[in-house]
């Protein structure tokens, strides 16, 4: 409760108070730091000289915005600064010294002053900081991670994740020789090749390596896979530089870093031609699959959008995400069965239908597998109406969006899709 208090005192209390506690801890230093110099030199104590001390550097110091800065955010830049207020305070001292006859014997005495008030107000300044941020993570619950990378990106991280402080970094690693078993800021950079033994004292493991490529990175995240913990990788250097993403912005592991290659770009030119134009028809628009090929779709400039979906709620919602992209295109929503085959007949009387994607389809395996006739009737059934009816209108283009789990089947999902790609295939044979 006490220590709770006390932040909430440096935190919370009003900046008046907290700057003129600084000013009293400012006046008490620089009064030491006079008397450890007059020691050093053998000079007497002098009230002429201690008097327009202080007034000088509490005067600089005010003028200068030394009691501005916000001590939790003090950086090197800010303790410099620090120094030379200082210097330029003794400096202004000694001439007004000389001018009004109130200097001391020893020249020398500038100089232990400057040393011993630059030490201590800094010494103090990061003391304060350190308190706020101890009396803070009290109650605070952390989470050890490790940074894989000390390297300048590492470093960088590192000094961000202690100013956020939702964080407490245990330990480095990092493949260079030269780096390990030295330290930064107090923490040992590990061999990788032993993180298997420091994995259960922290909890997450953070990738600073924002220069590694797709085959290196997927190397990385093959050595590390057995570690079963969480694995974020800071943006890439593209990303810093373009001032898209910080050094802090931590993000999980991409499918382009699992696939192990740069990810191939699409000719959005030959998409173009061949959607431009024409009448589109996604079926199973408002799954996941059916309704990212609507928004790839609506972007080529179809002349028509025919969207089909047996589920009200996904179909209105990918209605209403395709009017927020794009308000003009011309769309229909149609709620149907493709097991329906008098809806089919009339749908492709109504409309002369150049491409189809069909995506409709039951895929969750668990769900499948405890229902194993409704899946195979709609994903299979479904598909043999559709292929049908293409058929008997003249459809250019019918595509099959299929799954992974139509290789080797070992479940009824996989095994259903797999005879919907058989019956494609046996189409496809059929008009050649």
């Amino acid at each position: 409760m006490l220590k709770r208090i006390i932040y909430l005192f440096l935190s919370k209390s009003p900046i008046y108070v907290r700057r003129i506690i600084l000013l009293f801890v400012d006046i008490f230093l620089i009064s030491a730091s006079l008397n450890i110099g007059l020691l050093v030199t053998g000079e007497q104590f002098n009230l002429n000289f201690y008097i327009p001390l202080i007034l000088i550097s509490i005067l600089i110091y005010l003028f200068t915005g030394q009691y501005k800065s916000i001590t939790r955010y003090l950086d090197d830049k800010s303790l410099l600064l620090l120094s030379l207020r200082t210097l330029g305070s003794l400096f202004l001292l000694s001439v007004l010294s000389k001018l009004f006859n109130f200097s001391l014997k020893e020249n020398l005495i500038y100089l232990w002053l400057w040393i011993f008030i630059s030490l201590s107000i800094t010494f103090a300044r990061v003391i304060f900081k350190d308190l706020v941020f101890f009396f803070k993570s009290i109650d605070f619950k952390y989470t050890k991670v490790a940074i894989y990378g000390a390297g300048e990106a590492g470093n960088q991280l590192l000094a961000s994740l202690k100013l956020d402080r939702r964080f407490n970094v245990v330990y480095f690693f990092d493949d260079s020789e030269i780096l390990q078993n030295r330290f930064i800021n107090g923490i040992e950079i590990k061999n990788p090749k032993h993180i298997a033994n420091y994995v259960k004292n922290f909890e997450q493991l953070f990738i600073a390596i924002p220069s590694l490529n797709k085959h290196k990175m997927k190397l990385l995240l093959n050595s590390l896979a057995e570690l079963n913990i969480p694995v974020l990788q800071i943006p890439s250097v593209e990303e810093i530089s373009s001032g898209k993403a910080s050094i802090s912005s931590l993000k999980p592991i991409s499918i382009e870093n699992i696939l192990g290659r740069d990810p191939i770009t699409p000719n959005l030119d030959l998409l173009k031609s061949e959607i431009e134009g024409k009448v589109i028809c996604v079926t199973g628009a408002g799954g996941s699959i059916g309704s990212e090929i609507c928004r790839q779709i609506i972007r080529l400039a179809p002349s028509y959008l025919l969207m089909i979906d047996i589920s009200e709620y996904a179909l209105y919602k990918i209605q209403q995400d395709l009017i927020d992209i794009n308000p003009n295109i011309k769309m229909y929503s149609l709620l149907g069965n493709l097991l329906d085959k008098n809806f089919l007949d009339h749908l492709f009387e109504k409309f002369d239908i150049n491409i189809i994607f069909h995506a409709a389809a039951y895929k969750h395996v668990p769900l499948v597998e405890e229902n194993p006739f409704q899946g195979i009737k709609n994903n299979v059934f479904s598909t043999l109406n559709l292929c049908k009816v293409a058929q008997k209108y003249r459809t250019e283009h019918l595509l099959l969006i299929s799954s992974d789990k139509a290789v080797r089947p070992t479940n009824f999902m996989g095994a259903s899709k797999r005879i919907a790609e058989l019956i494609f295939q046996a189409f496809s044979n059929k008009e050649n």
